[in-house]
């Protein structure tokens, strides 16, 4: 999970010739890593293949070309994840799945 890990998957899938043309992230320093493999290959951005990262993170603006990103509230999240630890510690069952609103957020990574 981040920069150099996503460079060495990346690597490691171009190596395999299957044919793909797009990228979906984790996060948005993996969605960075894949992208400089891809340029290293020459690889365009978004014409050969499209990128799109999670969480909306400054680096979607640091790199060439600005990462497709998806955004959510992480004041939500951070306070949906205590919640849920408290109720666990507190005996409680934990186990709620959570919806949360989220937002694509367009840049130059995707032909979108």
């Amino acid at each position: 999970y981040g920069y150099r890990n996503a460079m060495r998957l990346t690597s490691d899938f171009l190596q395999k010739s299957i044919p793909f043309d797009a990228i979906l992230a984790d996060s948005d320093r993996m969605a960075a890593g894949a992208m400089r493999v891809l340029a290293d290959q020459m690889i365009s951005v978004p014409d050969d293949v499209s990128v799109i990262g999670f969480d909306n993170t400054e680096i979607c603006y640091m790199v060439q070309p600005g990462i497709t990103s998806i955004s959510q509230s992480q004041y939500e999240l951070g306070t949906c994840s205590f919640q849920l630890l408290y109720d666990q510690i507190s005996g409680g069952s934990g186990g709620i799945n959570r919806f949360f609103e989220h937002k694509l957020i367009l840049r130059e990574s995707t032909n979108i």
